[in-house]
């Protein structure tokens, strides 16, 4: 018997699942960067609207960002942290325009002294991330100070 890649990818959604169901110990805790791919894989049923968005043009900035097929999965592994599987429409000018949107809206809906992170995966690995200081994607930024 032989193990696929598809055998670990079901076997490592299934481990990040469970870990996922469990309350953070310390709720008002900042989300920190992770290694870990995101549980929902661009191939799964599970799609950008699995992210619950209080915040009405944030979940319109998530929703086009998915119409476009520029993100096709979204997880929120923490309160306070966002993670999108990129999908093949993945362009970044236009994107950043609907992260910033989705960013903000995000960022509002979180408890008062709580910072948001979007880290953005492809292919199983983090390849960018977004945050208040703007899009960080393939080491570069999108903001110069």
């Amino acid at each position: 018997m032989s193990v696929t890649r598809f055998d670990v990818l079901v076997l490592m959604i299934a481990c990040l699942q469970g870990c996922a169901s469990h309350a953070p110990a310390n709720p008002d805790a900042s989300p920190r960067p992770t290694a870990t791919a995101p549980a929902v894989a661009p191939d799964s049923s599970a799609t950008a609207q699995s992210c619950v968005i209080g915040d009405p043009d944030a979940r319109t900035a998530l929703e086009t960002l998915e119409r476009l097929n520029m993100v096709s999965a979204c997880e929120e592994p923490s309160p306070g942290l966002l993670r999108l599987a990129l999908g093949p429409g993945w362009s970044r000018p236009p994107a950043e325009h609907h992260l910033d949107n989705l960013f903000n809206g995000y960022a509002k809906q979180l408890a008062k002294g709580q910072k948001a992170l979007i880290e953005l995966w492809k292919g199983g690995s983090k390849v960018g991330e977004y945050t208040i200081d703007g899009l960080v994607y393939g080491g570069e930024s999108s903001k110069t100070q």
